[in-house]
């Protein structure tokens, strides 16, 4: 959320971005407090059926050459790398 933008347009007498904000913040926050009501004695929830096995993830790719460029520590990826 970019919260100073909803309050900037909220002290110009544009209220929506701020209330929409604050009902965003408040489902979220209502919707931890749930889950917090269904977790066990150790503070944790029991993995749904169908979730069994299956984990989040996030892939960054950083790249900065094209695949026939070198970078400077290697002289000839063809021939180091056998591509």
């Amino acid at each position: 959320k970019d919260w100073l933008h909803s309050l900037t347009a909220l002290k110009r007498g544009n209220p929506l971005d701020f209330i929409q904000d604050v009902s965003s913040m408040g489902l979220g926050l209502w919707g931890m407090w749930n889950q917090s009501k269904r977790a066990n004695e150790t503070g944790f929830l029991a993995d749904e059926e169908e979730n069994i096995g299956l984990a989040v993830g996030e892939v960054v790719a950083i790249t900065g050459c094209r695949s026939d460029q070198t970078s400077a520590d290697v002289g000839n990826v063809h021939a180091d790398f056998q591509v």
